[in-house]
Parts: C-alpha cells; structure tokens; sequence
C-alpha cells in the first residue's frame, strides 16, 4: 500500500508536465496578402509595348477613336477597317491644274519670251511646270520673267502647270509673250483640271483675245471665256476607309498584406516564408481570437466591412492598400483548436486514471494472495 501510495504521488507530481508538454504544442501561423493592381495602361500593340514584368488582360480593352484615311489601312487581328464610299458634288470653278494641250499656229514655229498665269488684279499665281514639250530653248527661260531669253514652240508643245493653291478659272488671266510671227497664231488649247483625272472644262482658241504688237514683240490677253464653259457642278464618288483598334490592359502587381499572422484566412493568399510558430498554450480561446473576431477588428479599424459568414472589403486599407477582397469566416476553426486542447489535457488524465486502476487492482491481489 505504502508503494501504491508513493506510485501515486510521482504520478500526480508528473501530472502537470505532462498536461502541459501537451499543451506546449506548437502551430504554424502566416502572413496573408492580396494582390493589387497599379502602373495600369492599354496598348494595341502589347506584346511589344509591355514590358516583360508586367501582366496582360486580353479579357479588358478599350476601343481606340476612328481614323480616316484614303487607302485602304493595314490590316491587324485586333484592327476593325470599315469602307465607305460616297458621291460628292464639286463647283467646276475652282481648279488645281492647267493644261496647255497645244498651240493654235500653222506652219511657223513661235519664240516664245514669256508665259504667265495672272490673278484679275494682275498678280502672278504661284505654280510650277509638271510636264512639258518644247522645240528648243529652256523651258525655264519662259517662266523667269526676262525677254531677253525665250524657247521655241510649234502646235504640238504642251505644258501642265501645278498651281499652289486652289484658283477660280473665271479670275484667271493668262498672257503670252512673243515675236511677232510671220502667220496667224490664234492662241491656246488648254484645259482645267482639279486633279489628274478630273477634267473641269475645256478652252479653245478664240479670235476675241486680245493682242497686241509693237516692235516684234506680241503679247496675247486669254480671258477664259465663262459661256463656254461647263457650269454643272462634277459628281464626284469617292472611297476612303475608317478603321480603330482594339487597346489591352497591361499592369503590374503588387502584395498588400494584412496585418498579423493567421493560420487561415480565406480570400487571401498565404506567404509560405513569412510565419511564425505560436504554442497552444498560449492561445486564449475566447471570443477575441477567434478568425471571426479578428475580421471584425479589421472592420473597426476600416479595412473590411463585416457580414455573417462573409468578410467583404470595401475600403483601401489605412497602410496596405487592400482593395475589394472576399474573405469567408472558417467558423469550425475555433470547434477545431477547442476539441485538440480538450484532447491535450483529458486523455492524460484519462490515461492516468487507468494506470492508477491497475495498479491498484494489483496490488489489492498481491494482498489476498498473501
């Protein structure tokens, strides 16, 4: 009995230790963050404007605005070409081009001083030659506004003229200077054109321009002759094509951490190298440690806005920028850590109840067989 007794004793005196070796268990805790979004922009061309650190969204576009143009764009997998065609109606009056087609002469070539193109005030018009033909002499020579050169033209010489800016062929004025031929020279064959291909109006030689001789030298007056003309306006179809693109997000992302460490925290994801290791023991398992608890100090402190069963954040956070993150209560946590501890202290006890039962049992046979 006296050994029961001192068995007993050591047992109960190993008691504590026991509980609390069980108790000391330690359990493993992590930081937790979300990802955020920032340096947010959209490009068309992302696989060679991102840089290579940041992400792409396919999934969010923008749509870039219209552009117009003549021809027909290139073409790009993102890229949206639309034709569009349309008959427009232009004033005959005003031109870009004149065209000398050829020179009413008979037999007898001309000298040619001088060629210009004049405004009703008397102004030259600023143009360039294009194209031309003469006989001999420097086409120059009938543009540079001196008498004492000149080039030679028959009926077949022609010139195209390219004006700077748009004229009025109704205000144009056109005068030749030249030696006085030994045969009749009538004037030009010309036309008004307001491009290449668009032909305004045509003009024939007319006895009625004005000429006038005196030492040789002859200068003819053209006055474009307005009953002649072709006065409708030109119906005109024109193309031209309008296209956009399609602009991809590309971003980068940052970690906003929560504060604390936490062994679960739906909604967020956990850092496996930041974590500290935490003893049971040390765990008060009362209202202000449970993850439902700690989701609503984060609620005090304006970080979430807290619902049963859901953590929704609403707000950026005062130091970590968390932005619109679901986090959903594990609420068996605490049932969980609860039931280990009831299960760290009891089954010692439990244990030690059976030890003690036995050997009590043993020692009350040694007894009677004794």
């Amino acid at each position: 009995m006296k050994k029961l007794k001192k068995i007993l004793i050591v047992l109960i005196g190993l008691f504590p230790l026991i509980v609390h070796a069980k108790t000391d268990d330690e359990i493993k805790k992590w930081r937790w963050y979300t990802l955020i979004e920032e340096n947010i922009h959209y490009e068309s061309d992302v696989e060679n404007i991102c840089e290579d650190f940041e992400k792409i969204n396919k999934d969010n576009f923008i749509l870039g605005q219209w552009n117009y143009q003549i021809e027909k764009p290139e073409e790009k997998e993102d890229r949206e070409i639309e034709k569009i065609e349309r008959e427009i109606k232009v004033s005959r009056d005003y031109n870009n081009l004149i065209e000398i087609n050829s020179f009413d002469i008979f037999v007898e070539n001309i000298v040619l001083y001088e060629l210009e193109f004049l405004n009703k005030e008397g102004n030259k018009l600023d143009y360039k030659v294009d194209e031309y033909f003469i006989i001999s002499g420097e086409v120059n020579d009938i543009f540079d506004g001196n008498l004492t050169t000149s080039a030679e033209v028959n009926k077949t010489s022609r010139f195209k003229m390219k004006f700077n800016n748009s004229f009025n062929i109704k205000d144009m004025v056109i005068k030749l200077t030249y030696k006085e031929p030994t045969n009749e020279f009538r004037g030009l064959f010309f036309t008004s054109l307001l491009t290449d291909e668009i032909v305004t109006n045509f003009f024939e030689a007319s006895s009625t321009d004005s000429i006038l001789c005196e030492n040789g030298i002859c200068t003819m007056t053209i006055i474009p002759n307005e009953e002649a003309m072709y006065n409708e306006p030109i119906s005109i179809k024109t193309q031209e094509y309008k296209y956009r693109d399609k602009y991809y997000k590309c971003y980068s992302e940052k970690k906003a951490y929560i504060d604390g460490y936490f062994d679960n925290l739906d909604g967020f994801i956990k850092d496996e190298n930041d974590f500290i290791l935490e003893k049971i023991s040390n765990i008060n398992y009362d209202d202000t440690n449970t993850q439902e608890a700690i989701y609503k100090n984060l609620e005090e402190e304006q970080i979430f806005t807290y619902e049963p069963e859901t953590i929704v954040n609403e707000e950026l956070p005062k130091k970590n920028n968390v932005n619109n993150q679901v986090a959903v209560l594990d609420k068996n946590d605490k049932e969980k850590q609860e039931t280990n501890t009831y299960n760290y202290i009891f089954i010692p006890i439990i244990i030690l109840m059976i030890l003690l039962t036995i050997l009590y049992t043993v020692n009350v046979i040694k007894s009677r067989t004794k």
